[in-house]
């Protein structure tokens, strides 16, 4: 923890930055039938919008965890913001199916580096006993973020177009970047000159992170969340999308308001893991999952939205306690351990999100809906599992209270 960095400042900052990176990522989610559709294209090549996109984010996060320092961390960021603003920018021209997937490719890689150095932000300046409360406020950023980006889109596509709405959000992307850098707080920037270790070192600390079960059984969690939220999300624009039409525009953006729940669970989650232990608040989170996925099979838009929302309450309770968790144990390694959980996390959502986008083109929204019931039980059962007490890196060894709050937080 760094005590001369202003916490609070932190916190506004990296609420921003969760806001327009993931606006920016999934401001196309909800034009994926249009997309599609004037590409001539199928719900299977549609997944691949979103999931090159998250698959650029994984090879980032790994590229940036080679090549990135505690003093070029805010650099980086920032870089990737105003880059994956401006391509967003660039799609308004973009008349041709493979540069558009290019496109995506390209934000993904621009955005890849944000979330895992928020999060080493958040790791290093930022004491274990308040870190639940801090990763909350970035992730309800995230949340609200995400849920603007696709809103705005809904709304906007009917009168402007995909290529225009597309250019309008990347438009305020530009400027909410702008925001955030002037509230990141300088005094987080170290002194001396830091060098990125070499490429063996990085493997060690990797392979060292993964032998924890506790942390790889929380970065398969993470994988199965988030690719059963984005398919979710991916298959309901199409559910409702089937007949594009201002009415079904307004529907789609009716139910995206439901992901206000996201920034309840994000804060709740965070206290709750704090309180009451990692392992309580995940069963809680992968149960609700289960639930909200079974009663969007009930065939009517009061039901749908109930479930969507159960869904997306579930997938940020959980994101928030398990990023939270190895944020929490991994000291003095935060930064390689949140690189392995989003590359797991982001990974899971392109390989699922395709798996999802095929069983869509056979068995539309029920075959969907029960392939995701599946993955959220296998979640489930991961969560039920009992890791054995965490092995105390040798800076939790040295700190009693630092240990003491870790070994809490496991029960």
């Amino acid at each position: 923890m760094n005590p001369s960095v202003d916490t609070t400042r932190l916190s506004l900052a990296l609420f921003l930055v969760g806001f327009v990176t993931f606006a920016l990522l999934y401001d196309v989610q909800p034009l994926l039938p249009l997309i599609t559709h004037s590409y001539g294209r199928t719900a299977r090549a549609g997944a691949w919008v979103m999931a090159l996109s998250t698959a650029g984010m994984a090879v980032s996060i790994m590229a940036v965890n080679l090549l990135a320092t505690p003093r070029s961390r805010r650099f980086i960021l920032f870089s990737g913001l105003l880059s994956a603003a401006l391509l967003s920018l660039l799609m308004a021209w973009v008349h041709s199916f493979k540069l558009l997937l290019m496109t995506r490719a390209l934000i993904g890689l621009a955005l890849g580096a944000i979330p895992v150095l928020a999060m080493a932000e958040l790791g290093d300046a930022i004491a274990p006993d308040r870190l639940g409360r801090a990763v909350g406020v970035y992730v309800s950023g995230t949340a609200l973020g995400g849920m603007s980006g696709r809103l705005a889109a809904s709304l906007l596509v009917m009168q402007q177009g995909w290529q225009n709405s597309l250019f309008l959000l990347g438009l305020a992307g530009l400027f909410m970047a702008y925001a955030a850098a002037t509230l990141w707080p300088r005094s987080i920037l170290p002194s001396g000159v830091s060098v990125p270790p070499p490429l063996a070192e990085h493997l060690r600390i990797w392979r060292m992170l993964w032998r924890q079960r506790l942390i790889r059984h929380y970065d398969l969690i993470a994988l199965l969340l988030m690719g059963c939220f984005i398919t979710a999300y991916n298959g309901v624009a199409y559910h409702l999308l089937h007949t594009p039409s201002p009415a079904a525009a307004r529907r789609l953006g009716m139910l995206y308001s439901v992901y206000l729940v996201g920034v309840i669970a994000s804060m709740l989650a965070g206290r709750a893991a704090d309180r009451w232990g990692d392992r309580r608040s995940l069963l809680t989170a992968t149960a609700l999952l289960v639930a909200g996925l079974v009663i969007d099979l009930l065939p009517n838009l009061a039901a749908l939205i109930v479930g969507m929302a159960l869904v997306t309450f579930a997938f940020f309770a959980g994101h928030a306690v398990a990023s939270t968790a190895v944020a929490r144990r991994a000291r003095p390694h935060a930064a390689h351990a949140a690189a392995l959980y989003l590359l797991f996390y982001y990974g899971g959502s392109s390989l699922i999100s395709v798996l999802g986008g095929a069983i869509w083109d056979r068995g539309a929204w029920t075959g969907l809906i029960f392939f995701l019931i599946v993955l959220a039980l296998l979640a489930f059962a991961l969560a039920t599992t009992r890791s054995p007490p965490l092995a105390l890196s040798p800076q939790l060894a040295h700190d009693p209270e630092q240990g003491k709050t870790a070994e809490r937080a496991h029960e």
